[in-house]
């Protein structure tokens, strides 16, 4: 206990932050079918999958997070998203965030 008390003031104000940035479940849904309606406007060629991986990278999740929503492996998401930015001619996260706001 005496190790931890030092931290706790750490611990206590990422948690406080964990808790403003994280959207509440209507709203990272709402947010993500959004992205999803965006991208698929903005690229056709896009399959469902890649738009829906789309999606959720936008609103924050990583490919880890991505393949438990999904239920399919990190390595899946890894091959849905780079075929997405393929077709986008993109390269980053942050370049598709340009595309969708």
């Amino acid at each position: 206990m005496n190790e931890i008390v030092p931290w706790a003031e750490v611990l206590a104000s990422l948690l406080i932050k964990h808790d403003l940035v994280r959207p509440s479940p209507r709203s990272g849904i709402e947010a993500v079918e959004r992205y999803k309606l965006s991208i698929g406007i903005y690229c056709p060629e896009l399959t469902t999958r890649e738009r829906e991986v789309c999606g959720l990278i936008a609103v924050g999740l990583s490919s880890e997070a991505i393949a438990l929503t999904l239920s399919v492996s990190v390595n899946t998401v890894l091959t849905f998203r780079r075929r997405a930015y393929t077709k986008l001619s993109i390269s980053s996260q942050n370049e598709l965030m340009r595309i969708l706001l």
